[in-house]
């Protein structure tokens, strides 16, 4: 299948920007149906809108999107029951949890490791410290959704993705050492993961926290981008919702995570896409200033 992704690399961000503001003209050729432009970050937007218009002279309607609303749009649609799972949604539950007793009256906490009980615990008053409980909660949402955007199925050829690994009813180690050992954390980290996010008679604890507190009548699944990419091609296969013939264009893709590159990359298979990307190549190595990158490069 034919690839429709369109690289463009430059050490200067102006020459970058200048290209892709004619791409984007060329493009939008009804003020109503703008193409989709997508930016790696809001400063980098700001300075792109300022450069237009000293360009062009005017800037008006421009079809703006992050690229996880962008995503969004076109794994979920226009289907109102899933959303986004964010990071603070993600530590109040993991909060929520740890805090929690299992039939033993043991907090769960104290399940996971010794080492996670001795982190949490205030040894002088023996109870769990609450400042420590809420940043542990909160790196471990972090840490999470980062496992699932920076390690995902098919970026490797051959290797199992995160999700591939920690998925409910086969779980296996996933993060390996030079010796091909698992690391310290996987075990304790692994069965948190799978305490939140895999189903117990029927549904995940994540999913019951938001059923309780959200409207029965209207119920609302909140997922994670990597999962609803995973669970929207069970055969290897997936159609996207983009009934747009306009190309898609990004500025600023070097810090994107792989999933986003694995993503892209799929939809760039029908679609096109055009990255933009500041990225010095080798013909610019003589003009590193610093003395010791200069010797570890020279021929």
């Amino acid at each position: 299948m034919p690839q429709h992704l369109h690289l463009k690399f430059a050490v200067n961000l102006e020459t970058l920007a200048d290209e892709m503001i004619e791409e984007i003209s060329k493009a939008w050729t009804s003020p109503f149906d703008a193409p989709v432009v997508i930016f790696s970050e809001y400063k980098l937007e700001q300075w792109f809108r300022l450069h237009w218009i000293e360009k062009k002279g005017v800037l008006a309607n421009l079809n703006r999107k992050s690229l996880d609303r962008f995503l969004m749009d076109i794994l979920v649609g226009d289907d109102p029951t899933k959303k986004k799972l964010t990071s603070d949604m993600l530590r109040n539950v993991i909060l929520a949890y740890l805090q929690k007793s299992d039939e033993n009256g043991v907090p769960n906490y104290k399940t996971l490791d010794i080492r996670v009980s001795e982190y949490l615990m205030d040894p002088l008053s023996g109870n769990v410290d609450e400042n420590r409980l809420f940043d542990f909660a909160n790196k471990l949402s972090g840490l999470f959704l980062e496992y699932e955007t920076s390690r995902p199925s098919g970026f490797l050829n051959g290797v199992d993705g995160f999700l591939d690994c920690w998925k409910q009813g086969g779980l296996k180690d996933f993060f390996l050492n030079a010796k091909g050992k698992p690391v310290e954390n996987e075990g304790w980290e692994r069965k948190l993961y799978a305490a939140i996010f895999h189903n117990e008679n029927g549904d995940s604890l994540l999913t019951k926290v938001f059923k309780a507190a959200g409207n029965p009548e209207n119920p609302v699944e909140y997922l994670t981008l990597p999962f609803l990419y995973h669970m929207n091609r069970p055969d290897g296969q997936i159609k996207f919702h983009y009934d747009s013939s306009k190309p898609v264009f990004i500025l600023g893709l070097s810090g994107m995570g792989q999933f986003y590159r694995v993503v892209l990359q799929e939809f760039a298979k029908e679609h096109d896409v055009y990255a933009y990307i500041q990225n010095p190549c080798m013909e610019f190595w003589e003009d590193i200033e610093n003395p010791h990158a200069k010797r570890s490069i020279a021929p």
